[in-house]
């Protein structure tokens, strides 16, 4: 049984702009499938909307930024809003920032942590995992 993770806009924009730990966390776990990645679908236009500013940050092509982007999408399952609207209202409660309560949501219906180093989320009353410890229990495999 892989284990649920909601991931942020924070790990993935992470990703796109250097080889760190959630980009490393991406990479060992497309190997090794411990982590089951969920995301609300609107992650997919939050990073999309950024996507000029990453590309001057990167460094990357257009064609780089694309495949690279194409792969952390598609290591994560995006989760309609509808499936866990019910959770909203708890979210808003627990979450310090509004943009964090879908996540916070999210990862209520799921009942899983959330992959994150934003310190909004980390200052928050749920449950968030940091990259190193998601990479630690990788590697402890």
């Amino acid at each position: 049984m892989q284990n649920k993770l909601v991931v942020d806009a924070n790990v993935i924009i992470s990703s796109l702009i250097n080889a760190g730990i959630p980009s490393k966390v991406f990479d060992l776990n497309s190997k090794l499938g411990k982590f089951d990645f969920i995301a609300p679908e609107f992650l997919m236009e939050e990073v999309k909307k950024h996507e000029d500013k990453l590309l001057k940050l990167t460094k990357f092509s257009k064609e780089e930024f694309e495949r690279t982007y194409k792969f952390l999408m598609d290591e994560i399952t995006f989760i309609p809003k509808e499936e866990f609207l019910e959770f909203l209202t708890k979210a808003k409660e627990l979450a310090t920032h509004d943009k964090d309560v879908p996540y916070v949501a999210l990862s209520l219906a799921a009942n899983c942590p959330i992959f994150s180093g934003d310190k909004g989320l980390l200052n928050s009353k749920a449950e968030v995992l940091l990259p190193r410890q998601v990479l630690d229990i990788l590697e402890a495999e």
